[in-house]
């Protein structure tokens, strides 16, 4: 399983195959959350009535991971109290950490879905911690990963690659299973990221076979994500596409299959088949609708936005259309808490008023944005929005605050250059495609 849909069920002591705990397991990995609430309610209530604390707290894990994926913040924060309550029934033993340890995973889960990646960090940091401690290093190479994924959120590049280098080593002599697929997609995507496109295929290929002999669907459709955006770098637009297809078609979770659909949209506007483009947007726009509330559907919104806005093409949709995805995305960052969600998409709606030449509008969006980035101190978001002000400016002809606005931009992005830079090839040419610009529009 994937490190955001790990539902850590302890094994039965006699397994039977309609069992409370396998009916719920097979729920939750076909996405059907809400179904799974009723039976792990009733396995806390029969393990609560036996007085059999260890199993009331791994069912507790279990529910509060459903109202995870579920975005329903208030129910996994309370379930995840509650784990903690009962754990403090029991004396410092082995067992008594790795439940610690499992209720943490849990919680970290949460602060990242919320965006909180700094806090998602140091609670898999802790959970670490309590693996090392009593030597459990397959749950060790599992929080690890966890880690790989806040830093990647973070921006941390360097730190995520040296992380998963580690990972990786660790396990390549081990069994087949879940973890390895997982740690195997990852290093995928990093060596993707440095321009190594044929190493990154035949490790997704690796993953993949892995995820498909399991079999996991979950691990299948993102590593089937992974290959189209490797066969997409690589030039290979058809084999993108197909591997897209297979993730609309063979996902069982909804947000996953959204990114396949995007991700296809992304490369059929590219290639201007308009057509084509045009008639996978009532299927978005209805995924959309089945999204749970969570970080994954913003970023969908502010994603598709995006897109659209980068075709320059009305006729997919109207700037109107466009505008009603990111106050979507807003409203949905501020009922989260989500501030970073909220700068990157005030900031994409005043790119949108910028595109359409509303600049006073297009100014106060932009402002808004990079108050918001620079109180989480997000220097990655912050350069974008003092360049589009300086953009903004300098099309109202206030030459002076748009050269200051330009030169903020430039000062940010030495602040992080030196994580961003140091992985070559794609993030380095991203990084110049986005930051060139900046320069030349300061000289």
């Amino acid at each position: 399983m994937t490190p955001d849909s790990r539902f850590p069920i302890p094994d039965s002591p006699l397994p039977i195959p309609d069992s409370l705990d396998q009916q719920a397991q097979q729920l939750y990995e076909t996405g059907q959350y809400k179904k799974a609430i009723p039976l792990l309610e009733q396995i806390i209530s029969n393990y609560s009535d036996s007085g059999d604390i260890i199993g009331e707290i791994n069912a507790l894990v279990n529910l509060g991971l459903v109202y995870q994926r579920l975005g329903d913040w208030a129910q996994a924060k309370q379930t995840i109290s509650q784990s903690f309550t009962q754990l403090s029934q029991l004396p410092l033993t082995k067992e008594s950490q790795q439940l610690q340890a499992q209720i943490l995973s849990v919680q970290g889960q949460v602060y990242l879905s919320l965006g909180q990646g700094e806090k998602a960090l140091s609670t898999w940091q802790q959970t670490s911690a309590i693996y090392q401690d009593i030597g459990d290093l397959t749950r060790l190479t599992e929080s690890q990963i966890y880690q790989v994924q806040a830093l990647r959120i973070l921006g941390l590049y360097n730190q995520a690659t040296k992380t998963l280098t580690q990972i990786t080593e660790t396990i390549q002599d081990q069994p087949d299973s879940a973890l390895k697929s997982t740690a195997l997609q990852y290093l995928g995507d990093v060596l993707r990221r440095v321009g190594k496109f044929q190493d990154s295929q035949e490790i997704l290929q690796q993953s993949l076979a892995i995820a498909e002999n399991l079999p996991n669907q979950t691990l299948i459709a993102e590593n089937l994500l992974s290959l189209g955006n490797t066969a997409r770098l690589k030039g290979d637009t058809e084999d993108a596409i197909y591997f897209y297809q297979r993730v609309v078609k063979e996902s069982p979770l909804a947000d996953i299959k959204i990114q396949g659909q995007l991700n296809q949209l992304s490369v059929l506007i590219a290639t201007k088949e308009w057509s084509r483009a045009r008639g996978l947007l009532p299927a978005i726009d209805y995924s959309l609708t089945t999204l749970s509330p969570n970080q994954r559907a913003i970023n969908a919104r502010i994603k598709l936005a995006k897109i659209l806005l980068k075709s320059e093409n009305t006729q997919l949709k109207t700037p109107k259309a466009l505008a009603n995805y990111l106050a979507d995305a807003i409203q949905l960052a501020r009922d989260l808490g989500d501030k970073r969600a909220e700068a990157e998409a005030i900031g994409n709606l005043g790119t949108l008023y910028e595109y359409n030449q509303r600049v006073d509008e297009a100014q106060d969006l932009t402002e808004k944005a990079l108050v918001i980035a620079q109180e989480i101190q997000a220097p990655d978001l912050a350069y974008q929005w003092q360049w589009q002000l300086g953009r903004i400016l300098n099309l109202k002809q206030d030459k002076t605050n748009a050269i200051a606005a330009y030169a903020q931009s430039v000062q940010t992005l030495q602040s992080i250059r030196s994580d961003l830079v140091a992985i070559s090839s794609d993030i380095q040419f991203g990084f110049r495609e986005s930051v060139e610009p900046v320069y030349r529009e300061l000289v």
